[in-house]
């Protein structure tokens, strides 16, 4: 019987250090897969229809992911206490921001697309840093993983806001969380990706997350 052939001190080096990096590394990297080891810690949520929803705070910055039974699209939106953010990941990523005017929510955003990369590379990864330090959030595509899509946003440590997230399948909301979610977060002319004048949002029924 042949003894067993010991690893190379390098081939060693570079296996402990590849551990070490999955263990100790507190920011999930956004390439559409959602890993066990980045995103164990996170807080896992029922969505509608067998979906689920992961939250990981980690300092001024929340980490989310969607992981879907099928490929979708949808929106994310965030109510800081005072305007609604609607984050759209599909074939790309764009935001739209509503405001209170009077009574009504109005925006005059249009989206504007971008990072519509289909792989993740050093490349893509220099433009999600890019966007987040100018827009305040990055997300992934559908085209990366139409069934799991991982997102950040800056936020104030401590304020609370609140969440709602509503994924589409053939143009009607199919995924949602809060699950008693029943204003126009489930719009379908919205979740195309084309904004609606003064929308019926009611921010109070969404999730509230520190």
């Amino acid at each position: 019987m042949k003894p067993e052939r010991a690893l190379p001190q390098e081939m060693r080096t570079l296996l402990l250090l590849s551990l070490l990096g999955t263990v100790l590394s507190a920011q999930p990297v956004l390439d559409g897969e959602i890993g066990e080891a980045e995103w164990y810690k996170a807080a896992k949520h029922a969505m509608t229809k067998s979906a689920i929803l992961r939250l990981l705070p980690a300092g001024d910055v929340l980490y989310l992911s969607v992981q879907l039974p099928t490929s979708a699209w949808g929106h994310i939106y965030v109510f800081d206490g005072d305007a609604i953010q609607v984050l759209h990941v599909s074939a790309a990523i764009g935001r739209l921001r509503y405001r209170r005017k009077g009574e009504e929510w109005w925006t005059a955003d249009e989206f504007i697309w971008q990072l519509r990369d289909r792989g993740y590379s050093p490349a893509l990864r220099a433009a999600q840093d890019k966007y987040f330090d100018e827009n305040g959030w990055v997300g992934t595509n559908n085209n990366m993983s139409g069934k799991q899509f991982e997102l950040k946003l800056r936020r104030a440590p401590g304020k609370a806001i609140r969440l709602a997230a509503v994924f589409a399948k053939d143009h009607a909301a199919e995924y949602y969380w809060p699950t008693n979610l029943a204003d126009d977060t489930r719009n379908e002319t919205l979740l195309s990706g084309s904004p609606i004048s003064s929308p019926r949002f009611d921010p109070a029924t969404w999730a509230k997350v520190r």
